[in-house]
């Protein structure tokens, strides 16, 4: 119902993920075997316009100075992908009947700070610096029975090559029913990155804590 009313003004409704659950609640069994899958593109580890959390209590939203910008990990991705499912020795060798986490981060050109065109890869006192090149997949495996604080990553695990091969293709298989085609390219919002500072705001923002 909610989707159906929200098609009728906006272009990129899809039906609305998750599952009904109430079938659980009124009794019946739960599906202990359902893998769980989840996907982020919002670039969370910079935001739309770069403004860190005090930037935006201060009403410096778009264009923050620079002193208060996020400051961008050097040449990190900032896409992830996870799926969550119990494996059997019988469905991929080194399962153990175990609860297994797959995580995938991933750099995404259309979720770029400039679209398709070129990412900030990291900024700090050097200045800004930007990448054209989309960065490796990189990959973590967590055994959440054996480890569920996620503090080694067995992704490297020379005995879990059948295990990692059995997990990609649920996350393949998983991210083609979950995640719906877009009407439109990505981003469906246009990014407005920092354009640079100006040295007057700075002044003005700093001089509020030393009042």
């Amino acid at each position: 119902m909610v989707a159906a009313a929200l098609a009728e003004s906006f272009s990129e409704v899809h039906p609305l993920p998750g599952r009904d659950l109430m079938p659980v609640v009124d009794g019946a069994s739960a599906d202990e075997g359902r893998a769980i899958y989840l996907m982020t593109r919002d670039n969370v580890l910079e935001g739309d316009t770069g403004a860190s959390l005090l930037s935006r209590q201060l009403g410096h939203i778009v264009n923050p100075p620079a002193p208060l910008r996020i400051k961008v990990p050097a040449h990190v991705a900032a896409n992830f992908e996870g799926l969550v499912v119990r494996v059997d020795d019988t469905d991929a060798a080194g399962g153990a009947g175990h609860l297994w986490k797959l995580v995938r981060t991933f750099d995404d050109p259309a979720t770029w700070t400039e679209p398709g065109v070129r990412h900030l890869a990291t900024n700090g006192m050097g200045g800004d610096a930007y990448r054209t090149d989309p960065l490796d997949d990189q990959w973590e495996l967590y055994d959440l029975t054996a480890d569920p604080i996620e503090a080694y990553n067995r992704w490297t695990d020379p005995q879990l090559h059948e295990l990692r091969q059995h997990l990609r293709m649920l996350l393949k298989q998983q991210r083609a029913v979950s995640v719906p085609e877009r009407n439109q390219p990505w981003p469906y919002a246009h990014r407005l990155p920092p354009s640079g500072a100006s040295n007057g705001l700075v002044r003005r923002v700093l001089g509020r804590f030393v009042r």
